[in-house]
């Protein structure tokens, strides 16, 4: 994008003629313009790959840094999500967005429509001890997903929620709730 809103400005600055009305100004605004498009050139060409990989298994969330910064991975219970606020006629409102610990710059993160839905989504998957969450991209995990939490002896929760969370099928419900109700039965613990 700063590539090509500095080819744009070169452009229209050579269209108006801005050499000859303006000799030094005009020089000076294709100057800049074109110093930033061979900027965003030179990180095209160099810059590291960026990541955005959310580790159920392991808790971690990563996520690139700024420019030719390292990718960042971190517990998810540290990391700070914050949402935009927009311009005055709320365009770009309610994005979720990620604050880098490095320089606390922010991140667009973006698995909705709003930060609502998208945090919603991110803190259920993270949370190992839940099913997944619905969707088709989950559909070739979820029957090892259950047997794993089943062998680990259908953990709680780690992340408080008030969003129900049921199994993908109603046998996985009914063998999960026989499994909590023996277990207060036999403790009588209460979860």
């Amino acid at each position: 994008m700063g590539g090509g809103g500095s080819i744009f400005a070169s452009l229209l600055f050579l269209h108006y003629n801005v050499t000859q009305n303006w000799p030094n100004d005009g020089l000076i605004a294709i100057s800049i313009s074109i110093s930033i498009l061979l900027f965003f050139m030179g990180y095209f060409f160099t810059m590291p790959k960026k990541e955005d990989i959310l580790d159920r298994i392991r808790g971690t969330i990563t996520f690139p840094g700024s420019f030719w910064g390292k990718n960042i991975t971190m517990p998810f219970v540290k990391v700070i999500f914050h949402f935009s606020t927009g311009g005055e006629n709320m365009v770009g409102a309610y994005m979720l967005q990620i604050v880098r610990p490095t320089n606390h710059t922010f991140r667009i993160y973006s698995h909705g429509d709003d930060c609502y839905e998208s945090i919603s989504l991110i803190v259920w998957y993270m949370d190992k001890n839940r099913p997944l969450p619905p969707g088709t991209a989950f559909d070739a995990y979820r029957d090892a997903d259950f047997e794993r939490r089943k062998a680990e002896g259908f953990p709680p929760p780690l992340y408080p929620s008030q969003v129900p969370t049921p199994e993908a099928t109603k046998a996985q419900q009914k063998e999960r709730d026989n499994y909590w109700r023996d277990l207060d039965y036999i403790t009588n613990i209460k979860y």
